[in-house]
């Protein structure tokens, strides 16, 4: 079974006291208490649907599409985070799937 990779774009901002982990190029959302969190929750969701996907046979995201416009227009006024890295996978789906951060940035 071939390993899937992916390089996501994650928009983070403070919607009514939690923060909002919002990604780019497919429409996954997650939310926290702290940034922290909130990228924690959009890892397990993210890496989540990958390993379900695949289990059932399905393309991994088939059918999620881009976020809308206006997450784009916030994240190319966002302010870019430096720490960019791979999100967390259980070592278990290791061969399933990686993912990294291509660009992660905070709305001003």
């Amino acid at each position: 079974m071939p390993r899937h990779q992916f390089s996501l774009s994650v928009l983070l901002f403070l919607d009514d006291k939690k923060w909002i982990a919002h990604c780019l190029e497919y429409d996954i959302v997650a939310q926290g208490k702290t940034i922290q969190s909130a990228k924690e929750s959009f890892e397990k969701t993210f890496v989540g649907q990958v390993v379900l996907d695949i289990i059932n046979k399905r393309s991994p995201l088939e059918g999620i599409s881009q976020s809308p416009k206006e997450i784009w227009d916030m994240f190319k006024d966002g302010i870019k985070v430096e720490e960019i890295g791979s999100l967390y996978v259980p070592q278990e789906k290791s061969s399933l799937v990686s993912a990294r951060f291509q660009d992660v940035r905070i709305a001003a």
